[in-house]
């Protein structure tokens, strides 16, 4: 019997993922390794990996405050109706009867399409 299997999204970004942090530990441990061979202590070997990765999360960290900030600005910016755009339906011309006839009207009453109340259709 002939089987195949498909992967689905989920499974290979996973995949992705871990290799990517497989990658990153390998990396931290020849750095680890490096700074051994230099002479330096295991134990200080190992607190200047872990200052690392503290700063690489802190980094992070500090990135996505800063796209929380401008997140929650705009949302918030938005929910005070501050995001009214001219061509909104609002501001839209209608089609209606008015003081000039059957035609497209601003919402002040005026009639902005062209017309000729002189002239008749023959």
């Amino acid at each position: 019997m002939d089987q195949t299997f498909s992967h689905d999204a989920a499974e290979r970004i996973g995949r992705r993922l871990g290799r990517v942090w497989r990658r990153l530990m390998r990396l931290q441990n020849a750095g680890r390794s490096t700074l051994v061979r230099a002479g330096l202590p295991v134990a200080a070997a190992n607190l200047v990996s872990a200052a690392v990765w503290m700063l690489i999360v802190a980094a992070l960290l500090r990135f996505g405050l800063w796209v929380a900030i401008v997140a929650a600005v705009v949302l918030v910016l938005m929910s005070l109706g501050q995001a009214d755009i001219p061509n909104s339906v609002e501001h839209e011309y209608q089609w209606r009867m008015g003081y000039f006839g059957f035609g497209l009207y601003n919402s002040d009453g005026l009639r902005v399409d062209p017309h000729d109340p002189e002239k008749t259709s023959d």
